[in-house]
């Protein structure tokens, strides 16, 4: 008699990824509506607060307008080639 026992646990590992995967959907969907539950009201302008301070944090500095009045931005290809050679590459 042939067994296809790999066959058999890969089944059963793609029957627990599936059920895993069940879950935890269904675990987000109750963690998304606890406060609804708890019957707790946010104060909507301090959340929008909190949404833009953390967004003015993940901005960029944007290009060196004054380039050449800075000491810490290079002036051309050769300023980055010492800088590289500097570091080991």
């Amino acid at each position: 008699d042939y067994q296809d026992l790999t066959g058999q646990v890969i089944k059963r590992v793609t029957q627990l990824v599936t059920d895993v995967e069940s879950n935890l959907l269904k675990l987000v969907l109750m963690a998304s509506q606890v406060d609804r539950f708890a019957g707790i009201e946010h104060d909507r302008a301090a959340l929008l607060a909190e949404n833009n301070s953390q967004k003015n944090l993940t901005k960029g500095e944007g290009p060196q307008i004054h380039a050449d009045k800075r000491d810490d931005v290079v002036s051309g290809q050769d300023d980055v080639d010492d800088l590289l050679s500097s570091l080991g590459f």
